[in-house]
C-alpha cells in the first residue's frame, strides 16, 4: 500500500480471452462463463485470501493454489487474479464512481503433449515504395492448444544480398493465445547506406516455443 491511508482489497479470479489482434484481453462475466472453455483456470484456482486490509506502507502476499491439476485438459490455460478496492460501486444522481482494479495474469501449460504453433501471415507491404519502410506489420496466428511466444528477426536486402535494414521480432516477449492472431509492428533500423532505385527483398526469420532453428 503506497497510499497515506489504509486500503481494503477484494481478491477474486476471472477467466479472460483475447479481444483483438493488438493483444487486448476481455474478462468473462463470471455468471456467463462458458463451462466448455478448454483454457480457463477459474474452476481450478484457490485463493488463500478473499479480502485483505493494508496499512500505509504495508504489503502482504496472497497465496494462490491450483487444484486438481491432473484434470486439466492438455495444453495451455490462463486466468487472472483481480485486486479491487472494497466499497460501494453504485453511482447516485450525477456522480460517477470509478472502481479500479489491478489484475495479475496467470499462465499455465500442462506437462507434455501440448502443441505450440506460430504461423506468419504474409505481410501486405506492396511492391513499390516512394520512401524506405521504417516498420513492417506482421500477423502471427497460433493454431496450437498452448500459448506461445514468437521471436526472431527481419532483414531487408539489396540486389547484392547486402543487409541494408534490420529489426527484431517481439522484443517484449508477448504471448499469442491458442486459436488467436496477434499483430506485431516490427521496427526497422538502417545498417547500410543504399541507393534508392532497385529491387529489395524482405526476409523474416521466426521461431516459437522450444524451437532452436528459424
Amino acid at each position: 500500500n503506497n497510499t497515506p491511508g489504509p486500503v481494503v482489497l477484494n481478491v477474486s479470479a476471472e477467466d479472460f480471452t483475447t479481444l483483438d489482434q493488438n493483444g487486448d484481453i476481455s474478462f468473462y462475466n463470471p455468471t456467463l462463463i462458458n463451462a466448455n472453455n478448454p483454457h480457463g483456470l477459474l474452476n481450478f484456482l484457490s485463493i488463500g485470501l478473499s479480502e485483505l486490509a493494508l496499512a500505509p506502507g504495508q504489503s502482504q502476499a496472497v497465496p494462490i493454489s491450483i487444484l486438481n491439476a491432473n484434470q486439466l485438459a492438455v495444453g495451455g490455460h490462463y486466468s487472472a487474479i483481480l485486486f479491487k478496492a472494497a466499497g460501494s460501486t453504485n453511482a447516485h444522481g450525477n456522480k460517477v464512481i470509478i472502481n479500479q482494479a489491478v489484475s495479475t495474469l496467470v499462465f499455465l501449460s500442462t506437462y507434455g503433449q501440448g502443441t505450440q504453433t506460430a504461423a506468419l501471415t504474409t505481410p501486405v507491404i506492396g511492391s513499390l515504395f516512394t520512401s524506405f519502410p521504417q516498420t513492417i506489420n506482421a500477423v502471427f496466428s497460433n493454431t496450437g492448444n498452448t500459448q506461445t511466444t514468437p521471436s526472431g528477426y527481419l532483414q531487408i536486402l539489396d540486389s547484392s544480398s547486402h543487409v541494408v535494414s534490420q529489426g527484431q521480432i517481439n522484443i517484449n516477449s508477448s504471448l499469442i493465445l491458442p486459436s488467436s492472431k496477434r499483430l506485431f509492428t516490427l521496427p526497422l533500423t538502417p545498417v547500410k547506406k543504399h541507393l534508392w532505385l532497385g529491387v529489395y527483398t524482405l526476409k523474416i526469420y521466426y521461431r516459437y516455443g522450444n524451437q532452436t532453428s528459424y
